[in-house]
């Protein structure tokens, strides 16, 4: 799983992460403070603009990042329809 977090908020700053919601050996986090990451999956998978605060999920081979298996935003409040996607991917 990667996690990406992104500079949003002029205030946002990468020492602001708490790596340990996230705490798991799955879990490679990346700071992204241009934003690259966000504009592309907003651009290539969301329908345009930024992605944040969303998660894409994806199979085992996960080469076609324009399909994901299941999306979501805000990502805590759709924390029940990921992990039920989990399962179901599992």
């Amino acid at each position: 799983m990667y996690a990406v977090w992104i500079h949003y908020y002029v205030w946002d700053a990468q020492s602001d992460i708490d790596s340990g919601i996230l705490a798991d050996s799955h879990v490679t986090q990346f700071w992204d403070p241009g934003q690259v990451t966000g504009h592309w999956f907003g651009d290539h998978v969301n329908g345009g603009g930024l992605a944040w605060d969303i998660y894409f999920l994806y199979g085992p081979s996960g080469q076609d990042l324009a399909s994901p298996l299941s999306t979501g935003s805000p990502v805590i409040a759709n924390s029940d329809q990921l992990s039920a996607a989990l399962q179901q991917a599992a």
